[in-house]
């Protein structure tokens, strides 16, 4: 059976540092969740079904750069978390709609 590492052990052993540092240095231009998918493969991160774990990959990074232990590229949007839509009138009273309890 084939031994999983678990992620953030494996981004932080010696060698698994410096293969993320190589990653970092060629992702210029690539967005954070590129560069997760990126490491992801790089280091083979799959589930017990063979798909990639994104998730937990983008999670382990985001860490690291918390902790600062890595920079990662600059967050090109709001992410969405959160985020609230601002409009700037009101919306409209529905119209035209059966009433409840009818």
């Amino acid at each position: 059976m084939d031994e999983r590492v678990p992620i953030p052990r494996a981004l932080s052993s010696p060698e698994g540092f410096r293969k993320l540092s190589r990653i970092l240095a060629h992702c210029n231009e690539a967005s954070r969740i590129e560069l997760g998918r990126r490491v992801c493969t790089a280091f083979d991160f799959l589930g017990a079904h063979g798909a990639a774990q994104a998730t937990r990959c983008h999670a382990a990074l985001w860490r690291r750069e918390r902790a600062g232990r890595i920079v990662l590229p600059a967050p090109r949007g709001s992410g969405g978390h959160g985020a609230v839509a601002q409009l700037n009138e009101a919306v409209p009273a529905p119209v035209g709609l059966p009433v409840r309890g009818s």
